[in-house]
C-alpha cells in the first residue's frame, strides 16, 4: 500500500521510479555538493534510493519511509526526505532530507522534517530520533533546531568520529530529541494531551 501524508504546503509520498530523473539532479547538482556526503552526489545513488524507496514501502508494519517531498501548489517535486528504524522497538530512528537547490531557503526541509518527526513519535511510537549533518551546514542545524533537536555530544572528538563513520574528512554534528520532550513541545505534555501511537 503506497504511503501519502500532508503539510501545509507539501505531500510526502512514496518515492516513484518516476522520480529518478529530477532525483539525479538534485542530488548531483554541484551547488548540492557541499552538504551531502560525498557518496550521494553520484547516479548510482540515487538509483539504489529510489531502489531502496521501493523495497521498505513494501515492509509491514511499516519501519522506513524513503519519501518525495511534492510541492502541491506546482504538483513538482522539490526534493526527498527519508526516516529510518521507526519501529517501537528501535533504540532510535534516524530522518533525513535533500532539498534541490532550486527550491532551498523557502522553508521546504523544515515542513517535511518535522511531519518526519512526528511520522516517527505519534504513528511508529519511536523512543529518540536523530539527524546528522556537516557542522559547516547551518541551514540544516536551522532546521533541527527549529523543529525540536538540540545537539548531541558537540565536541570535536565525536564530531570528528561520526565523520570517519560516513568515509568524510569534515565535522558531522549530530541533532536529537527524545519522544517525551517533542510530545510535550507540541502537545502540551499533559497526560493524554496528544495522540497515541497507531
Amino acid at each position: 500500500m503506497s504511503f501519502a501524508i500532508e503539510t501545509d504546503r507539501l505531500v510526502l509520498r512514496d518515492l516513484k521510479e518516476e522520480d529518478l530523473p529530477i532525483l539525479i539532479e538534485q542530488f548531483t547538482d554541484p551547488k548540492a555538493r557541499d552538504n551531502i556526503l560525498s557518496t550521494q552526489s553520484n547516479e548510482a545513488f540515487v538509483r539504489w534510493y529510489v531502489e531502496s524507496a521501493a523495497l521498505v514501502s513494501k515492509l509491514m508494519p511499516r519501519r522506513a519511509y524513503v519519501l518525495a517531498i511534492v510541492l502541491k501548489s506546482e504538483n513538482v517535486v522539490v526534493g526527498s526526505c527519508d526516516l529510518w528504524d521507526a519501529a517501537s522497538e528501535s533504540v532510535q530512528a534516524r530522518i533525513g532530507w535533500h532539498i534541490g537547490s532550486n527550491y532551498s531557503g523557502k522553508g521546504y526541509a523544515t515542513e517535511a522534517a518535522g511531519k518526519l518527526i512526528s511520522i516517527g513519535f505519534e504513528t511508529n511510537d519511536v523512543s529518540r530520533i536523530y539527524a546528522d549533518c556537516f557542522a559547516h551546514n547551518k541551514a540544516a542545524t536551522r532546521v533541527m533546531e527549529k523543529i525540536g533537536m538540540t545537539r548531541y555530544r558537540s565536541n570535536r572528538l565525536f564530531s570528528w568520529r561520526r565523520a570517519l563513520k560516513y568515509g568524510e574528512k569534515g565535522s558531522v554534528v549530530r541533532y536529537h530529541v527524545w519522544r517525551d520532550q517533542w510530545l510535550s513541545q507540541n502537545f502540551g505534555g499533559g497526560e493524554g494531551s496528544y495522540p497515541s501511537a497507531a
